[in-house]
Formats: structure tokens, sequence, C-alpha cells
């Protein structure tokens, strides 16, 4: 009877050592996401007058010459980019774009042409390879505070098969983007994950 309780008090300590320990994580998750909401509405001004800006520039030069720009008369490829974090913590957030992106790819695919994936951050990517689609290009590490770096990387991807990871060729090190070899051993020097 004794042992039995014991293991009963135990089992209660562990819950409720759990239960603070979820507490505290839902209390750093508010705080991360407000911190968030308040860089968004400190961010605002600037994008309005960054858009008013841009607005002008077009109104002055009369039609804007741009790769980005152009109506393709019958596109065979649509580019997808699809950003979710790198941790949990994000509430609903990374189920809503994954599936507001499978929406889109069935879409793209119901006019006739192929989607092409490009995914950041660690939950798109497994949630991808899990369902065997194809990814252009892949980067994460990044999610909780992106550096502009990052952005930029990003939006010097073109389309072609450079990569999986960050437009660095496949088989390359992570670390230095490119195959090393120790010179001692003749070992690589970063192992793929």
């Amino acid at each position: 009877m004794g042992a039995k309780l014991r293991v009963v008090r135990r089992r209660i300590r562990s819950v409720q050592s759990t239960m603070k320990i979820t507490r505290a994580m839902e209390l750093i998750a508010a705080s991360r996401i407000l911190k968030a909401q308040q860089r968004v509405e400190a961010a605002r001004p600037y994008a309005e007058l960054l858009t008013r800006a841009m607005e002008d520039v077009a109104r002055q030069t009369g039609a804007l010459v741009h790769p980005l720009l152009e109506e393709r008369p019958e596109p065979e490829r649509v580019g997808v980019l699809v950003i979710t974090s790198d941790r949990g913590l994000a509430g609903s957030y990374n189920s809503n774009v994954l599936r507001l992106a499978e929406d889109l790819m069935d879409s793209i695919r119901a006019r006739g042409c192929e989607p092409v994936v490009y995914v950041t951050g660690k939950k798109g990517i497994s949630y991808f390879r899990f369902r065997g689609v194809p990814r252009e290009a892949e980067w994460s590490g990044f999610s909780e505070v992106p550096p502009f770096s990052a952005a930029a990387r990003i939006g010097r991807r073109r389309g072609g098969r450079s990569g999986r990871r960050g437009g660095r060729r496949r088989g390359g090190c992570r670390r230095w983007g490119r195959l090393g070899r120790s010179s001692r051993s003749g070992r690589r020097s970063c192992r793929r994950r």
C-alpha cells in the first residue's frame, strides 16, 4: 500500500512539474508574439511611406519595366514561397500556412501549371519532405530573428536547380558551402546531417 502511494505522489509531482514548464513556455511564447506585434506596428509607417514612394515613382515614369512585373502569356511553372518557423510555439501559424500553401498549389495545378516550391523553416521543410513534395530550395535556422542577409539570399534565388539548402549545391558542406577534405585523414571535414 505504501509503495503505491509513493508512486502516485511521484506521478502527481511529475505532472505538476510538467504543468509549470508548459506554463513558462506559454509565457515566453506570448511575450515573443507581443514583441513581434510591436515590431510590425513600428514598421507600418515605414511600409506605408515606401508604398507611397513606389506609387509616385510608378506614376512619374509611366510603365515600369521589370522581369517580375511582366505578364507571361502562358506560364508553365509558378513559384510558391512557403515561410514557416523553425520550432513550434507559434500557435496555429505553421498549420495555417501549410494548409494555404497546399490550397494554392492545388489551384496552380488546376490552371495547368507546375508549382515550384521554395520553403523556409524546419516545420515546412519536414512537412513537404514527409509528403514527398519536391522542393526547389529550402532555408532554415533564422526564423526567430531573421536578418536582412537571409531575406536577400532568398530574394536572389531564382529558378533552376542549383541546390536544396539556401542555394548551395547538393552534397556541399553546410558550414562552408563546399566539399571539404581534412588534410591529415583525407576524410570529409564536414559531414552531411
